[in-house]
């Protein structure tokens, strides 16, 4: 089994060439070359192996969590039916019958009808 290398050792120090040249090596497909160059932040090219290293560490070690937080985000009410659910609730309240709310156009909910049931 092959072992890649990390983008440091890759790269440091380089021309743009050499840069092109070892991330084609690495990605195999220069479409993603001209990508990671436009939008590789120069910190990364020019930090210390320890550094990424340890921000790559982070990054595993998020996992966990981040796949918590997703279970706890799935677990919530769309905003558009929280607020039109909480909007029917206030009509009634005040007496509004036949209020009927339904997202518009921009997705916010809107009041079609009222009528005053006093």
């Amino acid at each position: 089994m092959t072992e890649t290398q990390g983008l440091y050792e890759e790269v440091a120090p380089v021309t743009r060439d050499e840069l092109d040249a070892a991330l084609l090596d690495m990605t195999g497909d220069l479409d993603k070359v001209q990508v990671l160059h436009q939008t590789l932040p120069h910190w990364m090219l020019d930090a210390p192996p320890g550094s990424l290293a340890a921000v790559e560490q982070a990054y595993l070690d998020s996992e966990a969590p981040r796949q918590r937080l997703e279970q706890r985000l799935g677990r919530l009410q769309p905003l558009h039916e929280f607020c039109t659910a909480k909007l029917q609730e206030y009509l009634v309240g005040k007496r509004a019958c036949g209020a009927e709310c339904s997202p518009g156009l921009s997705g916010a909910p809107q009041e079609r009808t009222v009528r005053n049931c006093a």
